[in-house]
């Protein structure tokens, strides 16, 4: 929820409430003044005369005048006459809050027909020994009916034992609805004017906002706004302060990396060479042993050519991994990339004792991209096959093109990997469990070096059973001179 409702829900959940409480306390106490009120009136009317009139005139009392004679019946007996009948508070007597009075026998009969039954709770109050019965709503501004018995209420000929004073609480003024309206209307302008000041507050709150994320945006270079005096200044500063220190870190962390990559750049080319010279040594060695050194001899070539596939391995991640390093995009000719590759893998094929062979195109086939890195992604991809097909097994390397795109698929006749591992291949440091059967001590790192090449150019690597060996199937895709290229 934004802030602006949020404000405004919190004054109505405080206002309401306490307008509602005071309106209550102050009908409440209106309500208990008008009963205190009436019964003076009354008792004040019936013990200034008021007894002798009424039991003087019970049908007509509080007018004092005899009832009409009625003609059909000569002089008498009376009725009320037709005035009386027609108005409903022919006398009010006066006070702050108009009043009506009726009289009533101690059996709660009245000789006046204008005078209101009274209902079945007064009655049970009055005839139980109470001395006052009242009805009326204390919220409603409607009739206030007050009966009280009379000091004479033992005296079972008088007419008057039981007094109803009918209040009319409507017709004077209540300083507890006014309050109600006048609170409402100061309610109204106390909202109107919380939300107009919280107008700017929350228009700073998102200009922050936006600049907040506009400094996430690029790696906190920029400072945020700082406006103002106040809590939110604070905020923008404690922000500002954030951002440094995460600046701050950030460059420590990157001159590490840096650090960290140069190292290994530097150590795998300055140790690629004494290796190269030693798998030349040892190949020169195997041709000139006999046949008990020769496995001893085959074993350690194999593990040589493992280490320089891992030391070019490293190399290339520490590169992939510095991403301000631009990625090259020359012009290539797959056709030679494919046979320096093939080449430096003849050697430990014929030692493993598997058939290496290419399937190349008659033409060159051009994309634009890090020669390197290119070359990396496929030598690994030719090193897991040789690596980890059996001896007397096959892999072919197959280079073809079809409709401005190229494939550079690696086969081979090996075990193959089940299908749910396939895309936990190109996870660094995983590896299948028939490869780390074969191999316990591999890496993890060839196939998802491959990934990333392949990602880093906008090519694909697809990974799956191979049709024409049976075994793995894993191939580069992507466009020819460099359509689509992602930089």
């Amino acid at each position: 929820m934004n802030l602006r409702p949020r404000l405004a829900l919190t004054v109505l959940a405080a206002g309401i409430p306490l307008i509602g409480a005071v309106f209550a306390a102050r009908r409440y106490a209106e309500h208990r003044s008008a009963l205190s009120g009436l019964e003076r009136q009354i008792m004040r009317r019936m013990l200034s005369g008021g007894r002798e009139e009424c039991e003087r005139f019970p049908e007509t009392w509080p007018e004092i005048r005899p009832l009409r004679p009625d003609p059909r019946l000569g002089r008498g007996p009376a009725r009320p006459g037709p005035a009386q009948l027609r108005h409903r508070p022919p006398g009010l007597a006066p006070g702050p809050v108009p009043v009506e009075f009726f009289a009533y026998r101690a059996d709660l009969t009245s000789a006046n027909p204008r005078a209101p039954l009274l209902s079945e709770s007064m009655r049970a109050a009055l005839l139980a020994g109470e001395p006052r019965a009242w009805e009326g709503s204390i919220f409603e501004r409607e009739e206030l009916l007050l009966a009280l018995r009379m000091p004479w209420f033992d005296d079972p000929q008088s007419p008057c034992a039981v007094v109803l004073g009918v209040g009319h609480p409507g017709l004077a003024p209540s300083l507890a609805w006014e309050f109600l309206w006048g609170a409402l209307a100061v309610g109204l302008l106390i909202l109107l004017a919380v939300l107009g000041a919280a107008g700017p507050l929350v228009r700073r709150v998102r200009r922050l906002t936006g600049d907040v994320q506009r400094a996430a945006g690029d790696h906190y270079t920029t400072r945020v706004r700082v406006e103002g005096r106040d809590e939110i200044t604070e905020l923008a500063e404690a922000f500002n302060d954030a951002g440094q220190q995460l600046r701050n870190h950030a460059d420590a962390l990157e001159a590490r990396e840096r650090s960290l990559r140069e190292f290994v750049e530097a150590v795998t080319h300055d140790v690629m060479l004494p290796l190269t010279v030693l798998q030349g040594h040892l190949m020169g060695l195997r041709r000139e042993a006999g046949e008990a050194q020769l496995p001893i001899l085959s074993g350690a070539l194999e593990e040589a050519h493992y280490i320089g596939s891992l030391l070019r391995n490293l190399s290339t991640a520490a590169k992939l991994e510095g991403a301000g390093a631009p990625l090259q995009r020359d012009r290539l000719d797959l056709l030679p990339l494919v046979q320096r590759v093939l080449d430096r893998h003849a050697p430990l094929a014929r030692e493993m004792q598997v058939s290496l062979d290419a399937v190349l195109p008659g033409e060159s086939i051009f994309v634009r991209g890090d020669v390197t890195l290119i070359e990396q992604a496929l030598s690994n991809l030719v090193h897991n096959a040789v690596r980890y097909v059996d001896r007397g097994g096959h892999v072919a390397i197959v280079l073809a093109r079809s409709a401005g795109e190229f494939s550079l698929c690696v086969h081979d006749d090996g075990p193959g990997i089940p299908a749910e591992a396939l895309p936990r291949l190109t996870q660094r440091r995983w590896r299948a469990d028939a490869a780390r059967s074969r191999y316990p001590g591999g890496s993890g790192l060839g196939l998802a070096i491959a990934g990333e090449v392949a990602a880093r150019h906008g090519w694909k690597l697809e990974l799956g059973r191979s049709e024409e060996l049976g075994g793995l199937s894993a191939s580069l895709r992507g466009p020819q001179d460099g359509t689509g290229l992602e930089g």
